[in-house]
């Protein structure tokens, strides 16, 4: 069964999330960044720092094969 990641600043995602769930019986990682939300006020320099760690702290721990990042880079 494949691991798929959803990464998220906020809960913007829960609806792929939910699409996902329709379509795959695959493992779901989700992870909303609480701790760094809103995204909107940091600047590209802070997010790259943010999303990168939190990024290969996730892949570390869980090894999923495929990684969701929803809007994260419209901040």
């Amino acid at each position: 069964m494949a691991k798929i990641m959803v990464f998220d600043s906020g809960l913007g995602s829960l609806s792929i999330i939910q699409a996902i769930q329709k379509i795959s019986k695959s493992e779901i990682i989700y992870f909303a960044d609480q701790e760094n939300f809103p995204y909107g006020e940091k600047s590209q320099a802070q997010l790259s720092k943010i999303i990168q760690k939190s990024i290969k702290v996730l892949h570390e721990k869980f090894n999923p094969n495929i990684t969701w990042l929803h809007q994260t880079h419209q901040a």
